[in-house]
């Protein structure tokens, strides 16, 4: 994926998987957690049998990742009403990047555990 040009970029340690699409960071200097929600990648619940396959794969590509992950919250160009488009329930909406170009969300959608988009 190429890095769109508007947003917000920071270096962060995934702490915890919630689930198939979402993650828990720590931001270098914060001990508080913040949740972020990956974009472009949709799994069952967590509760399904299917959402409990997709968070140990989550899990499995955390551990691969071994620190070097980075935030990467995109944000229109006009960042009047960015904090309505980049927080929803109380989770951050973003990409996490495990290496120069790849996201969680990309290795999530190639494993076949989530799709890149909702589904209808």
């Amino acid at each position: 994926m190429n890095r769109p040009p508007f947003g917000l970029h920071l270096p962060c340690e995934i702490v915890r998987v919630l689930d198939g699409d979402t993650v828990e960071v720590v931001l270098p200097g914060s001990t508080r957690g913040l949740r972020v929600r990956l974009l472009d990648c949709w799994c069952a619940e967590r509760y399904t049998d299917e959402g409990k396959i997709a968070t140990e794969c989550m899990k499995h590509f955390v551990e691969m990742t071994s620190g070097a992950t980075s935030l990467f919250i995109p944000a229109p160009e006009s960042t009047v009403h960015i904090l309505g488009e980049i927080l929803t329930f109380g989770r951050i909406l973003a990409h996490i990047f495990v290496g120069p170009t790849d996201t969680l969300s990309e290795l999530m959608v190639d494993s076949g555990h989530a799709l890149k988009e909702k589904p209808k």
